[in-house]
Formats: C-alpha cells, structure tokens, sequence
C-alpha cells in the first residue's frame, strides 16, 4: 500500500495465486442395454451418454484402457476388450474413427478447454461401440479406466 504526499490519495495492489486444477466429471458406467452375440452397435444402438464435464481451470484430456481380457459375462463367456471401441463421434461399430480399449492407455482428444463461467459447462460425449462375441450370455461387466491429462 501506497499513501500519497497529502493528496490523500492510496492505492492497493494484491495479487492472489489460484491453484491450477486438472479435474473432469465422470460418468460411473456404461450400459449398451440388451444385445444379440455376433451383432455390433450402431450409431442409433451406441452408448452416448458418457458426457465428459470440465470442472477444473486447467485444459484437460483424457486416456482410456482396459486392464484384463475384457467384460466378463455372467452366464457364459466375455466380450474381448478389443470388440469394445470408442470415438467423438456418432459412428457404429467398426468404424474408422473409432478406437478400441486395449491394455495401454490411448489418448483421445477430447480437449476439454478451460472454463469461464459457472452457468456455462464445457462437455464432450464420448460414444461407445460393442460387437458381443458369440457365444456370450448374460449381464457383462468389467471395469476401464479413464486417465485425467493436464495439457
């Protein structure tokens, strides 16, 4: 703080830091609903409701994988990680935009930009493709891992 020489005038600088924070919302799963063995997801049968949400003040992206084999079925078999794909856009299985979980971390780039305004969310949809195995039956489940990167 600053006083001047009698004009009574005072000036005050402060600054303050704020924390730079890498910090996305994620959904908790990822339902395709009821599914023939041997027949792949469409862009009208996909998964779209895995909506990514920027919650922090730092450009973030994101990695998926997939530890173990794949989902594993409760009455008999597993669908393989790799029949299991991803993308940014609206496509169906097999489809070249997509990617397919594999065991390593694969970066898609989501670029979810920094926030401004807290009335204003920035999101991006991840979609999601299955082709079941056949031979595959029952409730499958398994768990994929989504990677927070700051950029």
């Amino acid at each position: 703080m600053t006083v001047d020489d009698g004009t009574s005038q005072v000036s005050s600088e402060q600054s303050r830091e704020v924390a730079t924070t890498a910090a996305i919302n994620i959904p908790g799963s990822v339902s395709f609903g009821t599914l023939t063995p041997g027949t792949a997801t469409t862009n009208s049968t996909n998964y779209d409701g895995f909506v990514l949400t920027q919650n922090g003040n730092d450009q973030v992206n994101a990695q998926f994988s997939m530890t173990g084999t794949g989902l594993t079925c409760a009455t008999r078999g597993e669908i393989s990680r790799g029949n299991i794909e991803y993308s940014l856009t609206d496509t169906s299985h097999g489809d070249g935009a997509n990617v397919a979980l594999t065991g390593t971390a694969a970066t898609l780039d989501v670029d979810l930009g920094y926030r401004t305004s807290e009335s204003v969310a920035i999101t991006d949809t991840v979609f999601w493709n299955v082709n079941p195995d056949l031979g595959t039956e029952g409730a499958c489940s398994g768990t994929a891992t989504v990677n927070v990167i700051a950029e």
